[in-house]
């Protein structure tokens, strides 16, 4: 769990979009929103995107 607060905290610091991967019910959202939240973007809207649903070949384009 410390290592994801400290990639999460690298995370904020880049304004590069950032994919978070993992089962459901893990808490994917929430991390997203936290980053969100600690990084200079705050104040604009954020985009969650669920990609489960997506073809691969939209994800890749």
């Amino acid at each position: 769990m410390a290592e994801l607060c400290t990639l999460a905290k690298q995370a904020a610091t880049t304004d590069l979009p950032i994919l978070i991967q993992g089962e459901t019910g893990t808490g994917k959202e929430l991390l997203a929103r936290t980053i969100h939240f600690n990084s200079n973007r705050t104040e604009s809207p954020l985009l969650v995107q669920n990609c489960d649903g997506m073809p691969d070949e939209l994800l890749h384009s």
